[in-house]
């Protein structure tokens, strides 16, 4: 045997192996460089955060994330959900009735037709092994072009969200995720676009050449898996620089503005694509892709070409998703009402956590208010509401947590907050947050002492508490807007014992339960903010009382109104 025909017969063997093992569209460095060169191909007005090197370096990874999806091949419906998005077998719509040209726009219209026409006409199909089929998917000539189109409309999409969230002030975190949804839709788009220029994923000979073989093509099955890298890295790899030069700036394409308009344009590339099948394995027979000399190494020409093909239309599609993005004007609307207010109702954000409580029926406390909305905020992540960022969102703070700490950064923020004009309603356990925080007490006007403790020259005793005590609340101030046109009540509730009471309080109800401190609920004023305490709150039994009711919405209400800065009160 010749030396030439042993090592042709060899690599035989090699494509074989590699074939059976790794049956897939380019391999993960050939789409990862299809992505470095559209990066470089984009205008220099894209939006730059893509080209900082942890956004850079998700782009390259995610350009191999629909290859990984396979990793799950157990998963069948999985499987059948996706495998078909890398391809699309042209010679096989000719039994449909159809042309490439000629695809119906939806994805679900051609399975329909795909099925319809083998239910019709069995005999112009292939019978489909079985074995073969575990996933039900082999009846489909593939959906590539679908999958093209549908993830630039993800890129579109993604893009629409995130000029929203910079445009009409988002919160930072959710500018983030946005820019991660932009990169992983760029990602993914990148791998199809890259599958769509290898041309054994545009024809039914993608590995070897099957039924009539006039030109005698290889039939054997490891030519996929070595024109999808393995010839590169027999060959000494992608030389990336080299083909950077061959892409022009990516432009933008405006025959893709309609959905149909963006297709057609993708079904005519893909088309472009399909014609390369057959000069593929014309070069293969001539051992253009062998590897061996100067003549095995020529196929790269060929490749090449195909990358940067990708490559440039991969920035073209780019370029053309974020220019074409559409307005959220639902995501808009949303962050302007929630920014400016524009709801036409107090905005109450009501704080929980730390301590338990009967969940609906407490919110059911805030659901009959009129012209009041609230959004309840949980520990251990309320504290980024008093953020800056945050700070528009809401009129008034209802707290209802019992937490025990809070860093100092994030003290700042409340304090800050809570003292500038947004008002505060403390209920309940509320006097028994933040224990070790002094400031919070001055705040309040009162604290829950979990141990007996020296304040202004003062020793106090620790404080106690009592649960289902039936006990009568007297008005202290008829005329203040929180308790007017409330009368003496009895309600059953938990009372506090030997609490601290600031002497600047205004006291609006007392008790003379043994078991309870005589002031059960007070206002004061800290800086341009009003604040209110009410002591009782602890289930329903309080919470569904009507006059406890109409004493939180009042005290709602008036904390709402806040201090001018020259010290006179706003009307709430």
């Amino acid at each position: 045997m010749s030396a030439i025909r042993f090592m042709r017969k060899s690599l035989a063997w090699i494509w074989l192996a590699i074939g059976l093992h790794l049956a897939r569209a380019w391999d993960y460095e050939v789409h990862r460089s299809i992505v470095d060169l559209a990066l470089g191909a984009l205008p220099t007005n894209f939006p730059a955060f893509v080209h900082e090197p942890m956004a850079r370096e998700r782009l390259l990874f995610l350009s191999g994330e629909p290859d990984r999806w396979r990793n799950t091949s157990a998963d069948i419906t999985f499987s059948h959900a996706t495998a078909p998005d890398h391809y699309l077998d042209v010679e096989d719509l000719a039994p449909i009735g159809l042309r490439l040209h000629e695809l119906p726009l939806f994805r679900y219209e051609f399975a329909f037709r795909v099925l319809d026409a083998r239910a019709r006409n069995p005999e112009r199909f292939d019978p489909i092994p079985p074995q073969r089929d575990r996933d039900r998917s082999q009846a489909f000539p593939g959906f590539l072009p679908w999958t093209l189109s549908e993830c630039v409309s993800r890129v579109k999409s993604a893009f629409a969200f995130l000029h929203a969230c910079e445009s009409y002030g988002a919160y930072p975190e959710e500018t983030i995720n946005a820019r991660e949804n932009v990169l992983y839709a760029m990602g993914i788009l990148s791998h199809f676009v890259g599958d769509a220029t290898q041309p054994l994923h545009t024809t039914r000979h993608h590995h070897g050449w099957v039924g009539d073989n006039p030109h005698a093509y290889t039939t054997n099955r490891g030519i996929h898996a070595w024109i999808d890298g393995g010839y590169f890295e027999q060959t000494g790899g992608i030389q990336v620089e080299t083909l950077r030069k061959r892409l022009r700036v990516a432009q933008v394409r405006e025959e893709a503005v309609t959905p149909d308009g963006l297709f057609r344009m993708l079904t005519g590339w893909l088309e472009e694509q399909h014609r390369q099948v057959e000069p593929l394995y014309a070069l293969q027979k001539q051992g253009k892709f062998s590897g061996l000399g100067v003549e095995g190494i020529e196929g790269r020409l060929f490749l090449e070409t195909q990358v940067v093909a990708a490559a440039q239309m991969l920035a073209d599609l780019w370029t053309t998703a974020w220019a074409q993005a559409p307005r959220d004007t639902f995501w808009e609307r949303r962050l302007q009402e929630r920014t400016a207010g524009k709801t036409g109702r107090l905005r109450v954000l009501v704080v929980t956590g730390g301590h338990d409580y009967d969940r609906l029926p407490f919110l059911a406390l805030f659901t009959g208010m009129t012209n009041v909305s609230f959004r309840v905020v949980e520990h251990p992540r309320a504290h980024l509401w008093f953020r800056p960022e945050r700070n528009g969102q809401y009129d008034v703070v209802v707290l209802y947590d019992m937490w025990r700490t809070i860093d100092p950064v994030d003290r700042e923020h409340f304090v800050r907050v809570t003292t500038r004009g947004t008002g505060v309603v403390a209920l309940h356990h509320a006097l028994a947050a933040y224990p070790n925080w002094e400031e919070y007490a001055r705040l309040l006007g009162g604290q829950y002492l979990f141990h007996s403790i020296t304040r202004d020259g003062q020793q106090l005793p620790a404080s106690r508490y009592r649960h289902d005590v039936r006990f009568r609340i007297r008005i202290a101030d008829p005329e203040h807007p929180v308790t007017r046109g409330l009368t003496d009540y009895e309600i059953l509730d938990e009372t506090y014992q030997d609490y601290w009471v600031a002497p600047d309080v205004k006291p609006l109800l007392l008790t003379d339960e043994p078991s309870s401190t005589p002031i059960v609920g007070w206002a004061k004023t800290n800086q341009l903010s009003r604040w209110v305490y009410i002591q009782g709150g602890h289930d329903r039994n309080a919470w569904e009382h009507p006059i406890y009711r109409k004493l939180v919405e009042q005290a709602i209400r008036w904390v709402a109104g806040g201090v001018s800065p020259s010290g006179s009160t706003r009307s709430p």
